[in-house]
């Protein structure tokens, strides 16, 4: 039994099926999103911004800020604590300033930087 064959194709009809098929399979040039691609995800700031933002308003407001001082007072105790009695697990942090290389070590656990 004889199976059907194609012609072969010259030169000139293989460029013009490539381009057919590129034409096919290209995607739109100019695609315009209505909505950002990636969802947006409000981070929530630190501890210690909150407290000197609401501080800063309980001032424009003319109120007393006894309570915020103390917070922070008590959070950065907290923090001198942990990173002293914390086994630092450093892991080694690789930066560039001013196109010079620079190496420093942040603790995983406390944040303490070396």
């Amino acid at each position: 039994m004889i199976r059907p064959t194609q012609k072969p194709l010259d030169r000139e009809e293989q460029k013009r099926v490539f381009e057919s098929l590129q034409q096919q399979y290209m995607k739109p040039s100019s695609i315009t999103y209505s909505f950002p691609i990636q969802a947006y995800k409000p981070e929530k700031p630190l501890e210690e911004q909150q407290l000197q933002e609401f501080r800063k308003l309980l001032n424009d407001r003319g109120m007393k800020t006894k309570i915020i001082d103390e917070k922070l007072e008590e959070k950065k105790t907290s923090t001198v604590i942990k990173q002293f009695y914390c086994n630092h697990i450093f892991s080694p942090i690789r930066a560039s300033y001013m196109g010079l290389p620079i190496r420093y070590k942040i603790c995983s656990k406390c944040g303490i930087v070396k």
